[in-house]
C-alpha cells in the first residue's frame, strides 16, 4: 500500500484533506485515458524529434556533399554585383584567381582594381574568362603579353553581349575610362535577358514576403535530387534547340534572337560614342562551323551551327570583326569542348586579335 504524504503532526481535517488529495491524484494516474494520453504524447514527441534530426541531418549532409562536389570539382561560382549584374565570385588557387571585383588575374592576382584605368577592357563569356586554363592562358591574358599592355579580364561565363554592356556601363559610370574595348561575342548570345533570372524573381518574391517558416526543405530537396537522379532527369530543363534559341518570347512580344543583338549592338555603339571609347567587337570560332571537323557532332553543335548564319548578318552590319577562322590553322588541340579552347587555342585568338588591333595603333601615330 503506498504511503500517504499526509502530515502526521498536521491537524485532523488538514490531514483528510492530503488523504484527499493523494486519493485523487491516484485515480488520475491509473485511469486508461491518462495512460492513452501519455502514449500520445510519447508519440508525438518522439515523431517530432524524429523529424528535426531528420531535417537537421539532410540539411548537414547536403552542405557536406556540397563542399565536396565544390571541392573535387573546382566549381566556379557567381556572385551578385548591383548594378554591375553577376560576376564571378572570387577564386584563389593555382591556377585560377579572381579578385573581389569579379575580375581574373593574368598571372598577377595582386593587381589593384585602379589598374583598370587606361587598360584594355576584355568583355565576354565563358571563353574569354578562360574556362579550363590557367590564368596566363586566357585569350585576355595572351593578348595582354601580344600588344605588351595591361589587359583586363572582365570575362563572366554565361555573358552575353547585353549583360557585357551592363557592366562595361557600369564602370564607365563609376569613372573608370579604358585605353579601348574590346568585346568577343558569339556562342553566348540567348534570349535569356540575365543569368538566374528565374531564380532572382522567386528570391524577390519571398524577400518581400517577410518571414515564413519553411519545415521539410531539407528532406524534399534531398528526396527530389535522389528521385531525379534514380529517373536519370537530372536537369529539369528541356533541351535547347535552334528553334527555342533563336526565337525569343520577351514580356508578350516575340522577337528573333537576331533583331535582339542588333538592338544591343546599336546601344553598345551609342554607349562608346557617349564615353568617347574605342570599342571594338570580334566573333569567335564557333565549334561545328570553324574546326575543320576537330569536334564530332553534338547537340551543342547543332545549335551553334544554326545560330551562326543567324546572326552573321547582324554582326557585319554592326562592323562587327571576324576572328573566326583563327584555330582553324593550328596544328595543336584548339578546344576542350565545343564552347572553350585549350592554352593554344587561345593563343591563336588572342593572335587574331592582336592583329586587328595593330592596324588601328600605327594609323594613330602622327
Amino acid at each position: 500500500m503506498p504511503r500517504s504524504t499526509a502530515n502526521p503532526c498536521a491537524r485532523p481535517e488538514a490531514a483528510a484533506t492530503d488523504r484527499g488529495r493523494d486519493s485523487a491524484l491516484r485515480m488520475i494516474t491509473t485511469t486508461p485515458l491518462s495512460r492513452r494520453s501519455r502514449q500520445i504524447y510519447l508519440i508525438a514527441g518522439n515523431t517530432a524529434l524524429l523529424f528535426v534530426l531528420l531535417d537537421v541531418g539532410a540539411h548537414v549532409g547536403i552542405l557536406a556533399y556540397q563542399s565536396a562536389v565544390r571541392w573535387m570539382s573546382d566549381d566556379l561560382r557567381f556572385r551578385f554585383g548591383g548594378g554591375a549584374g553577376f560576376l564571378q565570385d572570387t577564386v584563389t588557387s593555382p591556377a585560377v584567381n579572381v579578385n573581389r571585383f569579379g575580375v581574373r588575374s593574368n598571372g598577377d592576382p595582386s593587381r589593384p582594381i585602379a589598374a583598370i584605368a587606361g587598360a584594355t577592357w576584355f568583355f565576354g563569356g565563358s571563353t574569354t574568362f578562360g574556362v579550363g586554363v590557367t590564368d596566363r592562358e586566357t585569350i585576355p591574358a595572351q593578348l595582354e603579353s601580344l600588344v605588351t599592355s595591361p589587359v583586363i579580364n572582365f570575362g563572366v561565363s554565361g555573358h552575353g553581349s547585353s549583360m557585357e554592356n551592363r557592366l562595361f556601363g557600369y564602370y564607365l559610370r563609376a569613372g573608370y575610362r579604358p585605353s579601348r574595348a574590346v568585346f568577343l561575342d558569339g556562342v553566348g548570345e540567348t534570349c535569356q535577358p540575365d543569368m538566374f533570372s528565374e531564380e532572382m524573381s522567386r528570391l524577390t518574391a519571398r524577400v518581400q514576403g517577410g518571414y515564413a517558416w519553411d519545415p521539410g526543405r531539407p528532406v524534399t530537396f534531398l528526396a527530389n535530387a535522389l528521385l531525379a537522379t534514380m529517373r536519370g532527369d537530372t536537369d529539369a530543363r528541356p533541351p535547347d534547340t535552334p528553334a527555342s534559341l533563336l526565337s525569343c518570347d520577351t514580356d508578350g512580344r516575340r522577337n528573333a534572337l537576331s533583331t535582339l543583338i542588333q538592338r544591343t549592338l546599336a546601344e553598345r555603339r551609342s554607349v562608346c560614342a557617349l564615353y568617347g571609347v574605342e570599342c571594338r567587337t570580334f566573333i569567335q570560332p564557333f565549334a561545328g562551323v570553324h574546326d575543320n571537323g576537330a569536334l564530332s557532332n553534338t547537340p551543342t553543335t547543332e545549335v551553334l551551327q544554326a545560330m551562326f548564319p543567324h546572326l552573321e548578318p547582324v554582326w557585319r552590319a554592326a562592323g562587327a570583326e571576324f576572328v573566326t577562322d583563327a584555330v582553324a590553322a593550328i596544328t595543336e588541340t584548339a578546344w576542350l569542348d565545343e564552347l572553350h579552347h585549350t592554352a593554344a587555342g587561345s593563343r591563336a585568338v588572342a593572335t587574331a586579335i592582336s592583329r586587328r588591333l595593330a592596324p588601328q595603333r600605327a594609323s594613330r601615330k602622327p
